[in-house]
């Protein structure tokens, strides 16, 4: 079933709805964040540039996402829109203080206080579509088929997502009681994100008939670089304190796949504009 968020073209692929301003400003915070992520690494203290571009990352997602409140809000229910933006409201606060003070972060109680943001902000995230779970298990209930229009994705890849950011917060939440690093924290980091590339894979075909293959397969890679952030630290807690390996995992391996997930929002964009100029050139 086709709704007014994927509408065959001429030609028969499916086009992109966004707007070019809730694109933009998506592509542009995850492109953001992650380099504040690696600003980070190279700058283990921490900068205000660094933490600045945290802030700011989040905040444009969320613009992004405002622009579409109403649009979104009809497909997957207002409340999991409004989670999700609050989510992400959560998660550029945590580097306020930081950013009015960079040697904050040297504090273990600052410390504990951005990593209890930042589980909150992912818990958030994992509430939002466990919410869009319950509606489209709702709609299918009342409607069958026809009941379930706007929300695509399926039943599998809702819970993989739902779960992979519910643990990634529970993860952090583990990690801000006990700065050292746990086995149970690292590995709890490192499967949240291998859930959130496995339910991209399952979606794979559909996302990729909306948003182009080379889009949706950069943001399963970065999904799975960013899995990488904590694997290490499974196998060997005490890499995390290494003054090497620490900042380059942590924040190195992280920031690369924020970026990547940056430069799949600018190949979606992309695809939107090579579309967009298809359907205003005159039939032959």
């Amino acid at each position: 079933m086709i709704t007014t968020a994927e509408r065959p073209s001429r030609s028969g692929s499916v086009t992109i709805d966004a707007s070019y301003l809730s694109l933009t400003c998506g592509a542009i915070g995850a492109l953001v964040y992650g380099l504040g992520c690696l600003a980070v690494w190279i700058t283990p203290e921490g900068t205000r540039l660094a933490w600045g571009l945290q802030v700011v990352g989040p905040l444009l997602v969320a613009v992004g996402l405002s622009t579409q409140l109403e649009h979104m809000a009809r497909r997957i229910g207002s409340w999991a829109v409004r989670l999700g933006i609050i989510g992400l409201f959560v998660w550029a606060v945590s580097g306020v203080p930081f950013l009015i003070s960079p040697e904050s972060y040297a504090s273990p109680g600052w410390n504990q206080v951005l990593y209890l943001a930042w589980s909150a902000a992912y818990l958030l995230f994992a509430l939002a579509l466990f919410l869009v779970l319950g509606r489209k298990e709702s709609r299918l209930e009342q409607g069958g088929a026809t009941g379930d229009a706007g929300i695509h994705a399926s039943f599998s890849s809702l819970t993989l997502g739902a779960v992979g950011w519910m643990l990634f917060g529970l993860g952090f939440l583990a990690y801000a009681e006990d700065l050292v690093g746990t086995r149970f924290a690292w590995g709890m980091q490192a499967a949240g994100p291998i859930l959130l590339a496995l339910a991209l894979a399952t979606h794979l075909d559909h996302l990729a008939r909306r948003l182009g293959v080379a889009a949706v397969t950069v943001a399963i890679v970065g999904a799975g670089v960013w899995s990488l952030t904590t694997v290490a630290f499974v196998f060997d807690p005490p890499l995390a304190q290494s003054a090497t390996w620490g900042p380059l995992c942590f924040w190195g391996v992280y920031g690369a796949g924020i970026v990547l997930g940056g430069v799949s929002g600018v190949l979606v964009i992309a695809r939107k504009a090579r579309a967009t100029r298809g359907r205003q050139q005159p039939p032959r």
